[in-house]
């Protein structure tokens, strides 16, 4: 082979590598961006204490996202009790609910799984707590898990000592798509 044959096969070579990334690119779904904390938010330490998708028998039934905030052991049973795995509520019944509260943030019932919810950020604006939470999912038309899902985020926050009612409590969310 000449050189001339040889530099033309490296340039189709780079060609069909490029065209293939681009359409792979073109593939991904796109997100949303995470929305943008206010000024004057203080953000909150957190740790997470389970992340689940139950399946089928006790779970959140609801097709519609919520935000429950416990800060009480009574609020634990009233609260959280058949909608997170036995597990979790074991860790929250240890927690100290005086340097502690804990947020769930549930996705809602579905009807078949691929999807899930991550808290990433809580934080403080003036006397309202913010919650931030990904919620993650296959693309539209994307094949997904037949089984009935209820995805969930259970995490415990650094109490700051200021009063917390349920309804101080807000919830911003994004979607990502994942594949």
């Amino acid at each position: 082979m000449n050189t001339k044959m040889i530099h033309y096969l490296g340039h189709r070579r780079l060609l069909a590598l490029l065209l293939m990334t681009l359409l792979l690119s073109a593939c991904t779904w796109p997100s949303q961006p995470p929305p943008t904390p206010a000024p004057g938010e203080i953000e909150l330490p957190f740790e997470s204490i389970d992340r689940g998708n139950w399946g089928t028998g006790g779970a959140y039934s609801s097709p519609q996202l919520a935000v429950v905030l416990v800060t009480s052991r009574q609020e634990i049973e009233e609260r959280l009790d058949q909608m997170v795995q036995d597990s979790a509520l074991q860790q929250l019944e240890a927690t100290d609910l005086e340097q502690y509260f804990a947020l769930a943030v549930f996705r809602g019932r579905k009807p078949m799984g691929g999807y899930s919810v991550t808290i990433r950020r809580v934080a403080r604006r003036g006397e309202r707590l913010v919650v931030y939470a990904e919620l993650s999912e296959s693309p539209p038309n994307f094949p997904k898990p037949t089984a009935a899902s209820s995805p969930y985020h259970l995490v415990k926050v650094q109490w700051d000592g200021r009063s917390l009612e349920q309804q101080d409590v807000i919830l911003l969310t994004w979607v990502t798509y994942y594949q």
